[in-house]
Order: C-alpha cells, then structure tokens, then sequence
C-alpha cells in the first residue's frame, strides 16, 4: 500500500490465497489460472488487510456487512474467535443471518449516534462494498469517528467511480439495478442490491471527507478487477491476461477498486 503503515506482503496474500482455496494442485480452474498470473481479488487484498489488523483487543464494527464479513466462512470465524468484540450494523433484514457475530445493530450507520444504549467504543471499522451507497458521506462518517478511539482504523473497500461498470450503474435507474446486476451476477439476490450514490468513490472524495471527519489516510491502493468473466474460462484467461499487461506497464487497469486505510487523529491533533 502507499503507506508504511499497512503492508500487504506477496507472501501474506499467498499464504491468505492458499488458506481459503488448498494447496495449488488441488484448486479449480480460476484459482490456478489467477495463481498463475499472479492475480488476486479486491477482495483477497482486503481480506489480508483485516487478518493482519484484528488482535485479540481488536473491538470491530462491521458496517454493512449483512449476512457475512466476507466471502470466506473460515477467516469470519477464525477473526471473529480472535478479536475481543465484533459487531455487525446493516439496516436490513439480512444482518439477521449473520451467525458469526458477537453483537448485531440494526440501524443505519448515521442512526447509531441516536441509539442512546450503545456506548461501544471502537478500534477498528471495516466497509466492504458498502460506501458507493453511502449518501451523506459527512454525516456518516462523523458518526465513525464518534465511536472510533483516537487512533483507530476505518478499512473500506469500493468501486472506483470511474470503472466501466460503475459508470453504467450510475447511468442505470436505481429501480433497474437488479436487472443489470443479475446480468453480471446471476446467482445474486435481488435482496442484496441496494441504490448507490458514489460519493466516497474517488481518492479525492476520500481524502477531503475523511479528513473533515478527523481523519488520516495511511494506506491506499487501486486494484485490478479482473473478475467479470470468472464462470467462463476462456473469456476470463483473456480478462486476467490483460489485468497482468497493464500491470506490466503500470497502467491503472479500466475496472478497480478502493482499497483504503483511514486513521482516527488524536483528540489534540484533531482540535
């Protein structure tokens, strides 16, 4: 990352690759060729990030997390069993299936200052996918750094706002994203698609809210998206492929993701 502070080492994400996957010989098709030309998801990055950021007095607010964390069953258990306290905040109903979970709060982000009976004090926030629908970005993330001790973390990860299929969700009508997003992921549920604002969606926007909130950024990264057509093996040889000549040549690959690290400033330095 661009940042000292929160190094992702090749040799964490493998180790973090071959955990959730098995030894190389026995993975599928996509993870050998993703092994192959050294690809990893947004999502192992960030996945790699939090295991190396959860500490047994880690006390972490999941935000928007719904019915998981991550896509991993191991690592949720294996971070949640690790941590002292973790809870999960979603508005919907989905939260409800959430097993992993020491605690769950049912409420907008921005309502939790209101609910006068939580008092928890976090050292760590994470947000995976969940601020391109956050609507009032100052309002919610004053609401963080309410909650955060002086020098806690927010993590999020979050489509850049200029990738190809954000700039179509952005064209779509909030009422016809289930429609484009079953196209690209069919075997996802209509329950889980929300309306987005992307106003947290570029390194700019980030930095200028995140630090009207009291907040520093300490790490940062652009990742590659090379997943579009991962259920097809030979569109998706070509699609990873290309993700490895741009990096080859150091161009921002078109489809990326945020990958950002934000510290609480201390009460004195804030002020």
């Amino acid at each position: 990352m661009n940042s000292n502070e929160f190094e992702v080492t090749e040799n964490q994400i493998r180790r973090m690759f071959e955990d959730s996957y098995g030894p190389i010989d026995v993975q599928g098709w996509h993870p050998r060729l993703r092994w192959l030309y050294n690809y990893f998801t947004p999502d192992e990055w960030y996945q790699t990030l939090i295991d190396n950021l959860v500490t047994s007095e880690c006390v972490w607010l999941d935000v928007g997390g719904g019915k998981s964390v991550f896509h991993n069953p191991g690592l949720e258990t294996k971070l949640s069993s690790q941590c002292k306290k973790l809870v999960s905040l979603d508005p919907s109903d989905n939260i409800q299936e959430n097993d992993v979970v020491h605690e769950r709060l049912q409420c907008m982000i921005e309502d939790l200052d209101n609910k006068t009976e939580h008092h928890e004090r976090y050292s760590l926030a994470t947000l995976r996918m969940v601020a391109e629908h956050i609507e009032e970005p100052d309002e919610a993330l004053s609401t963080l750094s309410k909650i955060l001790i002086p020098g806690g973390h927010v993590v999020l990860l979050t489509p850049w706002k200029y990738s190809p299929n954000t700039l179509v969700s952005r064209i779509v009508p909030d009422s016809l994203h289930w429609i484009f997003t079953r196209l690209l992921t069919p075997d996802r549920l209509e329950e889980d698609v929300f309306p987005t604002a992307y106003r947290l969606n570029t390194r700019h926007d980030l930095r200028c809210h995140f630090n009207t909130a009291g907040f520093d950024e300490v790490g940062f990264l652009m990742l590659p998206d090379c997943g579009l057509f991962h259920r097809y093996k030979f569109l998706s040889r070509i699609e990873i492929g290309a993700g490895a000549l741009f990096r080859k040549f150091r161009f921002r690959y078109p489809e990326s993701n945020i990958l950002g690290v934000y510290k609480k400033r201390n009460e004195s330095a804030a002020n």
